[in-house]
């Protein structure tokens, strides 16, 4: 017959046990605050958060192919093959302005996949940004609108604008900084 002190002890050690093996854990354990519970959708900036623009509509999340081939078609594969596993887009709009542009983040197995889809990216007239990432630039070849694309760790972002200005070149530029320093 088990006593009233054993049986104490006996759950003291298995509550001890739990403790450790659940709640603890994750105070023991603990990764980085930058990266704890990063998710994609992070990155993306809030609106008014860069002075004026706003999220225009619902952000589109993808994470396979299928989704990927009803927004964009025939590039789908493009991007499936080259590694991305996780695809934000979001369309941006300045007011009074009426100024928009639109933000595309994928995010890719590794590295390398994502240097990859940034070198097959075709650009007209690039021009080599500096501190945009691991690598970034600016197309201004493109009539009537500006691209900034970079890549950073095991991410490809491309920002594409629907007009052409100085101010919304240098707005452009402030969300690729604002989106690089969110990346982990």
């Amino acid at each position: 017959m088990i006593k009233r002190k054993q049986l104490l002890q006996l759950f003291s050690i298995l509550f001890t046990f739990f403790f450790i093996t659940t709640g603890c854990k994750n105070l023991i354990y603990q990764k980085p605050n930058k990266v704890k519970n990063f998710t994609l959708k992070d990155i993306i900036p809030l609106d008014n958060e860069i002075s004026g623009w706003n999220r225009d509509g619902e952000m589109i999340y993808c994470q396979d192919l299928v989704c990927l081939a009803s927004l964009i078609d025939g590039a789908a594969p493009y991007y499936i093959d080259g590694g991305a596993v996780e695809m934000i887009f979001q369309d941006f709009k300045k007011t009074p302005e009426n100024t928009r542009l639109t933000l595309e983040i994928y995010r890719t197995k590794n590295d390398s996949q994502a240097k990859e889809l940034y070198k097959g990216s075709s650009s007209i007239s690039p021009i080599q940004i500096e501190n945009l990432g691991e690598e970034g630039r600016l197309d201004q070849g493109l009539i009537g609108s500006y691209r900034v694309e970079i890549f950073k760790k095991s991410f490809f972002v491309r920002i594409v604008s629907m007009d052409k200005n100085e101010a919304l070149k240098d707005d452009i530029l402030t969300f690729v900084k604002k989106i690089t320093s969110e990346i982990p």
